[in-house]
């Protein structure tokens, strides 16, 4: 259990990682027209999303997972990497506001 926590855990400084030198990488470079492309490619994504795309593979033109794929009847070719990015977490959240008479 523990091995694959700290897998998991070293897979998230990875994309933080990314994440940070992406985001770096736009602003010195001057690759906002890249950055701009990806993020129309891409209107529901997060900006952090978009860079991480940009920063990966920037000619991508469609991000979706390994089940998705198979449901398009694409074939994933053995051996290839992914684009990481971060996934959305949905959920309701209850927030507690106090109540005045």
């Amino acid at each position: 259990m523990k091995k694959s926590k700290s897998n998991r855990e070293e897979k998230m400084s990875e994309i933080q990682e990314r994440l940070m030198n992406g985001t770096k990488e736009i602003y010195e470079s001057g690759k906002w027209a890249e950055y701009i492309s990806v993020m129309s490619k891409f209107p529901n994504y997060s900006i952090n999303n978009c860079i991480l795309i940009a920063s990966q593979c920037p000619h991508a033109s469609y991000v979706c997972g390994y089940k998705k794929w198979n449901e398009f009847n694409r074939n994933v070719v053995k051996g290839e990497s992914g684009i990481m990015i971060f996934a959305p977490i949905k959920g309701k959240v209850e927030v507690e506001e106090p109540k005045f008479d």
